[in-house]
């Protein structure tokens, strides 16, 4: 791929020529999509961090210095009165520097370990969803490929066309001059070359909205100009392969998100049972200017405990929660029917497609034998030029279907693959 992308960059101002796999390859990594859908890997893997931070131990330091005054009685304390002293009721302001280091550690939570759970598996989820996009990519670049290229075999089969339609005007005037033919079979001669430069210039117009078409699959600019080159893959043999529903990416996606889903609502769930923990801290203590000396070391250890009795949120939560596991398991039940009838008709499509082949290629040697004999004919003035216009009207509509049939052919083995996931063979 990277010699690839140097290649494609060095070729900026020249045409992009691509062949079939390159097309896939460079749509499957490079589309917007499949970037989108990297991105997002990403961002499951930096929340699967974050959720493995919460089972780690927390080291924080602190240091405060204040001016602090303190009331016994709006304390609670009461003092009882002798003879002869009192007791203040406030005590004077006064300065304290701190400094200290607290180390904070779960011995036991059912919401950390349940999300870090659902964190990992929303990162499976993430990669199959990916690799799932990237053959969407794939799909929607292999058939924007065949789409130019049938589109640059029409253009060609034009050209030719129009070649053939100007050698009918020369041999026209040619038989008009020696008088074998009429100044009918030179005005029929000019109406079919003004048919075939029309025909030719719809063809360019068509090719040249495949390339921006192919462009826009490829994350490209319009303004680059696409070529297709190589052939369509015609001769491909039937894919044999024992894929399934469950093995197709698509498939596999939704039953990663489903598992994703059920995970979270578990952690959701989590969220009322209690959380125990165990707290230190240690640090030094002193008033101003007593910190080198005159201060006291101190700390302390405890255990904690946390109990989520009743919150309305968390209820709502695993309301929401339930509701998104019961949707990813709807969305898995339709992934699986929808990748069972693609592959059914994939299949069919490829089988039907590759007999439209045969029988368009068929006739178009006939048509193509009854060009040639009627231009005989013509050019040996046994007949006026009728028959040749007659001949090269059928000659250019049996190409354009067999080039038809022969894109059908090629879209239909591009959409057996994506079907598949099975990307090889062509």
């Amino acid at each position: 791929m990277i010699l690839l992308a140097t290649w494609l960059v060095l070729q900026t101002q020249a045409k992009i020529q691509l062949n079939l796999d390159q097309a896939l390859d460079w749509a499957r990594d490079s589309s917007a999509t499949a970037q989108l859908a990297a991105s997002r890997e990403a961002e499951a893997r930096a929340k699967e961090s974050e959720a493995t931070s919460s089972l780690l131990p927390t080291l924080t330091a602190s240091a405060t210095q204040m001016l602090k005054s303190y009331n016994f009685l709006t304390g609670g304390l009461v003092f009882p009165a002798f003879p002869g002293f009192t007791v203040p009721s406030p005590i004077p302001w006064y300065n304290i520097q701190d400094a200290r280091l607290t180390v904070q550690a779960p011995l036991f939570s059912a919401v950390a370990w349940k999300s870090l759970s659902a964190a990992q598996q929303g990162v499976r989820a993430r990669e199959a969803e990916h690799q799932a996009i990237r053959d969407d990519a794939s799909l929607r670049g292999g058939l924007a490929w065949v789409e130019l290229s049938k589109a640059q075999m029409l253009e060609r089969d034009r050209e030719e066309a129009l070649q053939l339609a100007r050698d009918l005007e020369t041999m026209a005037d040619d038989q008009k001059s020696s008088g074998t033919a009429t100044g009918l079979d030179v005005l029929r001669a000019q109406a079919q070359l003004v048919t075939s430069q029309r025909a030719l210039l719809q063809a360019k117009l068509e090719r040249e909205r495949a390339s921006i078409a192919l462009a826009r699959e490829l994350g490209l600019g319009e303004s680059d100009t696409l070529m297709a080159i190589g052939t369509l893959p015609l001769q491909a043999k039937p894919l044999v392969h024992t894929a399934t529903p469950a093995t197709v990416p698509r498939v596999r996606a939704a039953q990663e998100n489903k598992d994703a889903a059920r995970l979270e609502a578990e952690a959701s769930k989590a969220r009322f049972f209690p959380t125990v923990g165990v707290e230190a801290d240690y640090g030094y203590s002193a008033g101003v200017d007593q910190f080198d000396g005159g201060g006291n070391w101190t700390g302390q250890v405890g255990v904690f405990a946390e109990w989520s009795l009743w919150g309305g949120g968390d209820e709502s939560k695993l309301a929401q929660a339930r509701q998104k596991e019961r949707q990813a398991s709807i969305s898995y039940s339709e992934a699986r029917r929808q990748a069972a009838i693609d592959l059914d008709e994939a299949e069919l499509v490829e089988s039907r497609s590759r007999e439209q082949i045969e029988l368009a290629g068929a006739q178009a040697a006939l048509v193509d034998s009854e060009l040639v004999l009627s231009r005989e004919r013509f050019h040996d003035g046994g007949s006026g030029n009728l028959e040749v216009v007659q001949a090269q009207g059928d000659r250019n509509v049996a190409h354009a279907s067999w080039i038809e049939a022969a894109g059908t052919y090629a879209a239909a083995l591009v959409r057996l693959r994506w079907a598949t996931g099975l990307w090889d063979g062509f």
